[in-house]
């Protein structure tokens, strides 16, 4: 019998063909497959990290701290512990006035401010107008802080009160220099509204609760 060669090779050609064309289809197929599976892995990923980095960022945004002292705020809170420990009050009164910080921790809320005999409880948030800053180691007021010429102010300490401390003040002039560099000048008058600030003690401590503007004349001592 005679055999056609071309039959068998034709058919095996077909075949190879065949298998080869689907192992190459299923190739693709699964090299296909594989990418979108790494394209959507990729995806995920990216989803997870910015949900974490999110995540963090809210975590981060809720424990930092509402504001952030200065060297100068850090120095004179100690120095207002330090005084409320030895019940120093000229001492935690002068940190008080140097430091915006000290001032909003030892500040009721809300707190109680009088001008002119017109009475409110204000909340601290609001009280933009404590009256007192100092420049070098005087007294002035804080209208004229960053102004010329300085309003210098004399403040008068009252004692006689076991469990609140009144502190009085009033802007005064001048007259000169005193007899030596260590000694006050010589006030030659006081000119526009006094005022008065009042600490309760509460927690071995002193809490600014009034602050009060009235019309003159001025109640405290123009002495030592």
């Amino acid at each position: 019998m005679k055999i056609n060669v071309s039959t068998p090779l034709l058919i095996l050609l077909v075949t190879s063909c065949a298998a080869f064309g689907g192992c190459a289809s299923e190739s693709v197929g699964k090299t296909q497959h594989q990418m979108n599976a790494v394209e959507s892995g990729t995806q995920q990923a990216s989803g997870a990290r910015g949900k974490t980095q999110n995540t963090a960022g809210t975590e981060g945004a809720q424990d930092a701290p509402q504001g952030v002292e200065t060297e100068n705020d850090r120095y004179w809170m100690d120095n207002a512990v330090k005084a409320c420990n030895g019940s120093d009050f000229k001492r935690f009164f002068e940190s008080f006035v140097r430091s915006a910080a000290v001032r909003e921790r030892y500040t009721a809320d809300p707190i109680t401010v009088s001008t002119k005999g017109n009475v409110i409880q204000s909340p601290l948030n609001r009280y933009f107008d404590f009256p007192i800053a100092m420049t070098d180691y005087r007294y002035i007021s804080k209208n004229s802080e960053d102004t010329e010429p300085k309003e210098f102010l004399w403040l008068t300490f009252d004692r006689s009160l076991s469990d609140q401390k009144r502190v009085d003040w009033v802007r005064v002039r001048y007259a000169g220099i005193g007899k030596d560099d260590q000694s006050e000048p010589e006030i030659a008058g006081t000119y526009g509204l006094p005022g008065y600030l009042i600490f309760g003690l509460t927690n071995n401590c002193w809490l600014l609760i009034e602050d009060s503007v009235y019309e003159g004349p001025y109640v405290g001592s123009l002495r030592d």
